[in-house]
């Protein structure tokens, strides 16, 4: 007889796959079961995870026994016999996970991300174990719910949402295997030049600042910065310089009295008609203009 997604149930029986850049999850079998659902003896070469969401169970594992109860959570290593042991009349409902996480290889990818890296140690410690039971309550039962909802309700992209969701139920699981901080500092990839530029000309607007202060900020070559800026913001440095020194002045000028010289000396302007004219081109306005249209409740003074 043929399963089907229903309310609050959850059954996975294809093989999915996440695939990062230095590791792929791949998922071959996930379920919501109750007491009604009589496990068999089995082993196979992949983790495996039970979650118990309701009740309490009995899991035959590595010639042990173990009592499991509501969110707890145990690893069961590849090759490692177990199953849940029946007891009639009794009532659970578990939360199982089939799956692995294979190390990608390649020229490119002789070391490792610090993340995979941590990832595949922590596995390593499992299968070191045979198993390993966690007794302190995991509360991770709204992923499994969420899950069940993206396979029910089957909207674009229910797929690749379900996919990362069952990877961030293994991966919140591992943390509470091991709650220590990660060594990894930063994001994997490439530094976003033009951000960095951005939050440096932010920092720095009031300042005296050129395209060579950046460059030397950013660790590169002066005539590297506009292409940065080109490239994100459509615009070039000197442009994007301007504008934001500008839309510092108009708070300036809509909440206080400052006369025009010193608001462009505040913001970075070497002369106030280059302020003057700014706000000529962009608001198609005179400063005085501007000011008796935006300002509230300020004695203007120019």
């Amino acid at each position: 007889m043929d399963k089907h997604y229903e309310p609050d149930s959850l059954y996975q029986n294809y093989i999915s796959n996440v695939s990062m850049p230095d590791l792929d999850f791949i998922i071959h079998y996930s379920e919501w079961m109750s007491d009604s659902v009589i496990e068999f003896m089995h082993y196979h070469p992949m983790f495996e995870i039970y979650y118990v969401t309701e009740g309490s169970l009995q899991i035959y594992v590595h010639d042990h026994t173990e009592t499991m109860l509501e969110k707890e959570i145990i690893f069961v290593a590849p090759d490692i016999k177990h199953y849940v042991l029946h007891t009639p009349g009794k009532h659970w409902k578990y939360f199982v996970l089939i799956f692995e996480i294979i190390p990608k290889t390649g020229k490119n990818l002789a070391f490792h991300s610090m993340e995979a890296k941590e990832i595949l140690y922590q596995l390593k410690q499992i299968q070191k174990e045979n198993y390993i039971l966690i007794k302190e309550p995991f509360e991770a039962e709204h992923i499994i719910h969420n899950i069940a909802e993206e396979q029910r309700e089957k909207k674009i992209g229910w797929v690749s949402t379900s996919n990362f969701l069952f990877w961030q139920f293994v991966i919140l699981s591992l943390r509470h295997i091991n709650n220590s901080h990660s060594a990894q500092k930063h994001p994997n990839g490439t530094l976003n030049l033009g951000l960095e530029a951005s939050k440096f000309i932010h920092m720095n607007y009031q300042n005296d600042i050129t395209i060579n202060s950046v460059a030397k900020y950013l660790n590169i070559a002066p005539r590297h910065v506009n292409r940065v800026f080109q490239s994100l913001f459509g615009t070039t440095f000197s442009r994007t310089l301007s504008i934001l020194r500008m839309e510092y002045a108009k708070n300036y000028l809509c909440s206080t009295n400052y006369s025009v010289e010193k608001i462009a000396a505040m913001v970075g302007f070497n002369s106030p008609a280059t302020l003057r004219n700014l706000i000529r081109q962009e608001e198609g306005l005179s400063i005085r203009e501007f000011r008796k249209k935006y300002s509230i409740n300020v004695e203007i003074k120019e």
